[in-house]
């Protein structure tokens, strides 16, 4: 009698274990590749944002557009202040690291009139309500151009970096919030060459070390030898180093 039962073998199932062996491990490699292409970019990559004319990287990349993190800090500034409106407000977060919105509270606040008596005070309050009216706007402005920023920043960014960023813990939240001042932070640390997972006493000492081990080499430019200098003394600053100054 024939059985009606149907079998539920398939032919990978069915083929010997070597060529299943070979399967997995052909797979396994398509894989990889697939995954370095997504994590790699070509020599001449630009960014996002070619017009800034500089891309951030890790330490052992190596592209025509790299440069180091204050240099590309400036040159995203530039982009900043002369492409967005009110873009001049974004300075001191890349330049000084600091909050803008705190800096535009405290040195630009229009002060409402308080002194009624005065004899020009209807038309300092006048004046007042116009100044508020376009600080409100200054205000909005900033949040706009903290957001445009962020998205500045990382599209400038190469896909490894982007990569090592991604792995922080708090990223998705910092990311959701477009927290600038942490992006920039993360991306100064990393390019740095600093694993906040590492024990904070050993990457201070390799990076002393490596500050004082430094040498200018035998065909190496001076402003090449600096470039490198401020780097490593960057690197001391971030392992809880900056004492030794």
């Amino acid at each position: 009698m024939i059985s009606n039962e149907v079998s539920t073998s398939t032919p990978a199932a069915d083929a010997p274990a070597n060529v299943r062996t070979t399967r997995r491990n052909r797979n396994r490699r398509s894989q990889n590749v697939s995954s370095q292409i997504a994590m790699t970019n070509p020599s001449t990559y630009e960014g996002d944002y070619p017009a800034v004319g500089a891309i951030l990287a890790l330490r052992l990349e190596k592209f025509d557009k790299k440069l180091a993190f204050e240099q590309f800090v400036d040159k995203v500034c530039m982009y900043v202040v002369t492409t967005l409106k009110d873009g001049g407000d974004m300075q001191i977060l890349f330049r000084e690291m600091k909050d803008p919105l705190l800096h535009l509270n405290s040195n630009y606040k229009p002060k409402k009139p308080i002194d009624d008596k005065a004899p020009d005070y209807s038309e300092d309050l006048d004046l007042y309500k116009a100044e508020i009216t376009a600080f409100t706007q200054r205000k909005l402005n900033l949040r706009r151009n903290k957001e445009k920023s962020f998205g500045l920043v990382w599209g400038q960014c190469s896909a490894g970096l982007q990569s090592y960023i991604k792995g922080i813990e708090s990223y998705v939240e910092k990311s959701n919030t477009f927290e600038l001042l942490w992006l920039l932070t993360q991306l100064k640390k990393a390019t740095a060459g600093i694993d906040d997972k590492a024990n904070p006493f050993v990457t201070m000492h390799n990076a002393m070390s490596a500050l004082y081990k430094m040498r200018q080499g035998n065909n190496e430019s001076n402003d090449r030898y600096l470039e490198r200098f401020k780097a490593y003394v960057l690197a001391t600053e971030l392992t809880y180093g900056s004492h030794v100054f």
